[in-house]
C-alpha cells in the first residue's frame, strides 16, 4: 500500500474521530445549556447533535426542554419517536422528572400497539415461511416489547398469539444434538450395571410411589393441537430417577420443566430375583390444546 494511500485513510480516520468529538461535545453543551434553564439554546444544540450521538437521550432531552417552555405537544411527538424506534426502551423513573415520565408512559401507549403489530406481522410471516428460529426470535423480541403493557388497549391480544406462536415455534426447531461421547463421560462396559427394559421377562418392573408431571397451560387463541413426545427415565437401584431425557422432544419450555420434574418422581425399586436393579422406562407425552 502507498504512502499516499496509507495517508489518505488517516486522513478519513482523523475526521471521523472529529465528528464523533464535536458530535459529543455539541450533546454535552445542549445538556449544559438545559441545566442552566437556557432551553431554547440547548434545543439549537440538540438539533446539531442528531448524528453520531445516542438519538433516544437526543429526544430525551428535547422533551425536556420542551416540556419547559410548556411545548407539550411537541415533547409527546419526541418521545413518540423514541418508542416508535426503540419499542424496548424505559425511562428510569427513579432519575427522570415525574412529568417526562407521565408524558413517555402516555406516548408509550399510543404507538406501542402499532409498534407490536409492525413486529409481530414480520415474526407471523416468518412462522408461515417455516422459518422457525426467525419467527421464535421474532416473538421473542415481541412480548420483551410488551413486557408489563399487556394491559395496553389492542396488546393483549397479541401477547396471547405472540406466547402460543414461540411455543409453537420452539416446538418446531430441529432437536440440540447431544454432545460426542467422550472417554470422561462414557462409564466402561465392564463396570456399568445392567439397566433392564420392560423386555426383560424375568424382572419386576418399578412401582410408581410419586410422579407429578408439570401443568401444561396454553393459550388458546391460536386453534386447536395436538404435540406428542417421549421421555426416557432409568431408575436406579434405590428408586430414584438416575437419569432423564427426551427421546421426542415437544416444547423447549414444557421439556425443561419435565426434565427437572422427573428427577424428582419416586419408585418402589425393580427387582430381578428380589434384587433390586436399574430399569429404564418411557413415558409417553401428550400436550393437548383446545380452541
Amino acid at each position: 500500500m502507498s504512502t499516499r494511500v496509507h495517508a489518505t485513510i488517516a486522513a478519513a480516520m482523523f475526521v471521523l474521530a472529529v465528528a464523533v468529538s464535536a458530535d459529543a461535545a455539541t450533546f454535552a453543551s445542549a445538556k449544559t445549556l438545559y441545566a442552566a434553564a437556557a432551553y431554547e439554546e440547548a434545543l439549537s444544540e440538540l438539533a446539531n447533535a442528531d448524528e453520531g450521538t445516542d438519538v433516544d437521550q437526543i429526544e430525551q432531552y428535547r422533551a425536556l426542554c420542551l416540556i419547559a417552555l410548556g411545548r407539550t405537544d411537541e415533547a409527546s411527538r419526541s418521545l413518540e419517536r423514541i418508542v416508535t424506534r426503540n419499542p424496548t426502551y424505559r425511562l428510569s423513573e427513579a432519575d427522570a422528572p415525574p412529568r417526562l415520565v407521565s408524558l413517555f408512559k402516555d406516548a408509550r401507549q399510543r404507538v406501542l400497539p402499532a409498534a407490536a403489530k409492525e413486529r409481530y406481522g414480520k415474526a407471523k410471516a416468518s412462522f408461515d415461511a417455516r422459518d422457525f428460529g426467525a419467527a421464535a426470535k421474532g416473538f421473542r423480541e415481541l412480548l420483551a416489547i410488551i413486557g408489563d403493557s399487556a394491559d395496553t388497549p389492542g396488546v393483549a391480544d397479541l401477547q396471547q398469539l405472540a406466547s402460543g406462536f414461540l411455543t409453537l415455534s420452539e416446538a418446531s426447531l430441529p432437536p440440540v444434538a447431544a454432545p460426542p461421547a467422550t472417554e470422561a463421560n462414557v462409564p466402561s462396559p465392564t463396570a456399568a450395571a445392567t439397566v433392564y427394559s420392560p423386555e426383560s421377562s424375568d424382572v419386576v418392573p418399578p412401582v410408581e410411589v410419586e410422579r407429578t408431571m408439570p401443568q401444561f397451560a396454553m393459550s388458546r387463541s391460536i386453534g386447536a393441537y395436538q404435540i406428542k413426545g417421549a421421555l426416557a427415565v432409568v431408575i436406579d437401584e434405590a428408586g430414584r430417577v438416575e437419569s432423564a431425557r427426551m427421546v421426542k422432544a415437544t416444547l423447549v419450555a414444557y421439556d425443561r420443566q419435565l426434565l427437572a420434574a422427573a428427577q424428582r418422581w419416586v419408585f418402589r425399586p425393580a427387582t430381578k430375583a428380589g434384587t433390586p436393579v436399574k430399569f429404564r422406562k418411557v413415558y409417553s407425552i401428550v400436550l393437548v390444546s383446545q380452541p
